[in-house]
């Protein structure tokens, strides 16, 4: 089965002049925005942007080991960012605006950047959620906040980017994981000039929204210009609701791993395609769906930040650092010294879950009822 770098062997040197984009090509530069252009791609505003290619090359200069696994999101960035070099639909693209905002205080964690094709065509993509606790707090927050610090921030990118580049050009908009998100958000609530000028906007596995979201005028005003593709068994795409369009591909990984989008089966030109999401993925939505409906924004806000507030106190940065002896120690004695209300709440949450499982699967065992779609039944407010 072939992916995303059998794509770049067999349509690397087919410009984008001959073949327009497609969703693979789109993909592929969700993946290269997790790259580390910081002080290589010129910021907002520039004038002066850079090509892939010599982006590239100075980002692996300055990569002691480029595939360590730290300097890049992933170690299959960096096979990607090499083989974009020698890929003369990538090589030649232009890249600016690059933005990095880590900010504890205000609990964000947003990149972006713009890749033009050669006709000036802009492509704004965002970058996902990173393996800071600070990014996974962001993504939990959605959950209650009417607005998220980088959803704000998604909107002001996409807008001074069109004003950027004039009238004359369309614009696409992408984005992986947490990334996606943002791409919907900003297509949405950017000003009406700019957001009849979006000619796509493409969610790579990107949690929904609550319904107020998903009802309002102006998601409502782009949504048909929305494509959600989310692997098989997807633990992220599922979250919260949506209305726009989607459709199912195939990972040949298991379970976490098919976010992933180099997981992602590729045929010809587009990806592979699969009926339907797999029962774990639709216990996920279910779970989701009961959560947010079973209990208020001020209860999952308390949840929320009693958890994160027993993680930083640990040494951890990152949630993989969560595994080490010391912080998962420090855990285990921080969790006896959850205040009462939200040890409640914990409890509360655990049983939601344990009932959203146990009712699908008196549901299996009665056999096929009505027909559901899980993406679609997910985000009802309380």
């Amino acid at each position: 089965m072939h992916d995303i770098f059998d794509y770049m062997e067999w349509r690397g040197d087919i410009p984008f002049s001959q073949v327009p984009p497609n969703d693979v090509d789109f993909a592929i530069l969700c993946c290269l925005s997790y790259v580390p252009f910081d002080g290589v791609v010129p910021g907002e505003g520039s004038r002066e942007p850079v090509t892939l290619k010599n982006a590239a090359e100075r980002v692996m200069e300055r990569s002691s080991d480029p595939g360590d696994g730290r300097t890049f999101h992933l170690r299959d960035d960096a096979k990607l960012l090499e083989m974009a070099v020698e890929a003369p639909r990538f090589s030649e693209l232009k890249l600016t605006g690059y933005t990095n905002v880590f900010s504890e205080k205000e609990e964000e964690q947003f990149c972006a950047m713009t890749f033009i094709f050669p006709d000036g065509t802009p492509v704004v993509v965002f970058r996902g959620t990173d393996g800071t606790i600070i990014g996974w707090k962001e993504d939990f927050n959605m959950g209650f906040l009417e607005q998220l610090p980088s959803q704000k921030d998604a909107v002001d990118y996409l807008e001074k980017t069109a004003g950027e580049y004039g009238n004359g050009h369309d614009i696409y908009v992408c984005g992986h994981s947490k990334g996606g998100n943002l791409a919907m958000y900003a297509a949405a609530f950017s000003k009406t000039d700019i957001q009849k000028r979006i000619r796509a906007v493409r969610n790579f596995d990107g949690p929904g929204f609550k319904d107020n979201i998903l009802q309002s005028t102006e998601f409502i005003a782009v949504k048909d210009r929305i494509m959600t593709l989310m692997p098989q068994s997807s633990m992220v795409g599922i979250l919260l609701g949506h209305k726009e369009p989607y459709r199912v591909v195939h990972s040949t990984a298991q379970t976490r791993k098919q976010h992933e989008l180099y997981t992602w089966a590729v045929y010809r030109s587009d990806f592979m395609e699969e009926s339907r999401l797999s029962e774990s993925s639709v216990v996920a939505g279910k779970a989701m769906s009961d959560w947010i409906t079973q209990m208020s924004d001020e209860e999952r806000m308390k949840l929320t930040d009693g958890i994160f507030e027993i993680l930083k106190g640990t040494d951890a940065v990152t949630i993989d650092e969560l595994k080490e002896g010391r912080n998962l120690l420090t855990l285990a004695r921080s969790l006896g010294k959850l205040d009462p209300e939200t040890r409640a709440l914990l409890g509360q949450t655990g049983r939601i879950l344990g009932e959203s499982v146990w009712e699908l699967g008196v549901k299996a065992k009665k056999g096929p009822g009505k027909e559901q779609d899980p993406v679609r039944e997910t985000g009802k407010e309380r």
